[in-house]
């Protein structure tokens, strides 16, 4: 007969993966910002040119200004993953940041309330309530 630390243990890990598994479902979307292509292509700025300070070329209202790019790191990974996979890969990058963040936090939960279920439903309400900005 399985002890129960075996049980407990087997329970964690299937709600474990059942998060994984919604975690997922939320993120399967298409990676649609409007700005998309402004960090995709700043992005591909910074890495040619090396240095975070930049002139606007890109927009009407301050064309020829400088900026101080503050979402560098971001559009220098979004570059590269497109350059590796193509736009269309950018699914995956979100699939990836969306399931450590929701399972970091429902092993979080479970650990802090000490019921892996609950660690399952709380992190599964917030991202349902995040949803929309994802």
């Amino acid at each position: 007969m399985p002890s129960r630390d075996n049980y407990t243990q087997l329970t964690a890990l299937l709600l474990s993966v059942a998060g994984a598994l919604l975690f997922l479902s939320f993120g399967y979307t298409e990676m649609a910002g409007s700005d998309m292509w402004w960090h995709i292509a700043a992005g591909r700025e910074l890495l040619q040119t090396k240095t975070l300070w930049m002139v606007d070329d890109w927009s009407y209202s301050a064309l020829g200004k400088d900026w101080l790019n503050h979402e560098w790191l971001s559009d220098i990974i979004f570059y590269t993953w497109v350059s590796v996979g193509g736009v269309e890969s950018l699914v995956y990058w979100k699939w990836l940041v969306l399931v450590a963040t929701f399972a970091i936090l429902q092993h979080v939960l479970s650990r802090e309330s000490g019921s892996p279920f609950a660690g399952l439903v709380c992190a599964g309400i917030a991202m349902a309530i995040a949803a929309p900005f994802l």
